[in-house]
């Protein structure tokens, strides 16, 4: 889960999500209106550790990537 970015030239489009490397999906951005976190479940195959990263996207392209979160086993 995640917290909404700030926009700084252009409104944030969409959140990619990136998993090992791999684009996973998209989440469109709306306006956060209370204090509930974005939220993309995902449900791997298997038990191994995975990187999680985190790709805000502006209505310009531009792209902001946040440090990869590694989950060590689910």
């Amino acid at each position: 889960s995640w917290n909404s970015a700030w926009a700084g030239d252009e409104a944030v489009k969409t959140y990619e999500i990136w998993k090992d490397g791999e684009k996973l999906g998209e989440v469109s951005h709306v306006p956060q209106t209370d204090k509930n976190p974005f939220i993309y479940n995902d449900r791997p195959a298997d038990r191994k550790a995975h990187a999680y990263k985190l790709v805000s996207v502006d209505a310009a392209g531009k792209r902001a990537e946040g440090q990869a979160l590694i989950i060590e086993s689910i």
